[in-house]
């Protein structure tokens, strides 16, 4: 049996998520609702849950302080958050579980499946380690990133990426220090989650991270020489936007 905590406080938010526990989560235990980050740090410091539900804003605090409080506890997450791009960012960066409201069935039943599937890995501290760690670091580069792997999940520097290159559905990182990493995803997810970090696509088959390029070759689209002397040709139609950018940040 899954022990669980709601910590909500909006009363329409909360009863609506105990609803659906009751009626579809025979294996989740309900230990309570708490609508107080103050109470709610006291309260999983007692009672040691598997599993909470967490709102992000909860005035004067948020979810986040109550991460900070308990970390290194053994609980699992699964955040409850109104839209707002910059947090939706972050947990797809961190690997965490998180259900955007308003949520139905569909999307509880997933996260909770999820949790299913994590409990026992080592991935649920470093996720949340890595969320604090980005929520604090305001520097885009220095941010670090869950990215899916082989067996789970790693947890990297952005910045320590020279380039992303297509392997049919999977992509491959070239990193520094010669090492590589093979991502269980598309290129395009990659794109989509480095975007808003220096990354630019300059080939169907290849994203770059644009600090770690040490020259460009003109030509029909160009070369770029990126810092591990690894060479990626420019797309003719990518060239104009590419030098432009470049431009823009002062590298050419």
């Amino acid at each position: 049996m899954i022990q669980a905590l709601i910590i909500e406080n909006e009363p329409s938010n909360y009863d609506y998520l105990k609803a659906m526990l009751d009626k579809h989560f025979e294996d989740i235990n309900l230990l309570g609702i708490i609508d107080n980050i103050p109470e709610a740090i006291e309260k999983v410091k007692e009672l040691d849950p598997d599993l909470l539900f967490l709102d992000i804003e909860l005035p004067p605090y948020t979810g986040f302080n109550l991460l900070e409080e308990t970390r290194g506890m053994s609980y699992h997450t699964i955040f409850t958050t109104s839209f707002n791009q910059y947090a939706i960012k972050a947990f797809k960066f961190s690997a965490v579980h998180y259900l955007e409201k308003p949520f139905g069935l569909d999307d509880l039943k997933e996260a909770v499946e999820l949790y299913h599937q994590r409990v026992g890995e080592r991935i649920e501290n470093e996720s949340v380690n890595t969320l604090l760690h980005n929520i604090h670091e305001k520097e885009a580069l220095n941010q670090i990133v869950g990215i899916p792997v082989l067996g789970g999940h790693e947890f990297i520097k952005i910045s320590d990426i020279i380039c992303c290159q297509a392997q049919n559905n999977y992509t491959d990182l070239r990193m520094v220090h010669d090492k590589k990493i093979t991502v269980t995803k598309t290129l395009r997810w990659v794109e989509n989650l480095l975007s808003d970090h220096l990354f630019f696509r300059v080939h169907n088959s290849y994203i770059v991270n644009l600090n770690q390029i040490r020259k460009y070759l003109r030509g029909d689209g160009g070369t770029v020489v990126l810092s591990d002397g690894f060479e990626v040709d420019v797309a003719r139609n990518k060239k104009e936007t590419f030098v432009k950018e470049m431009k823009a940040l002062g590298m050419m």
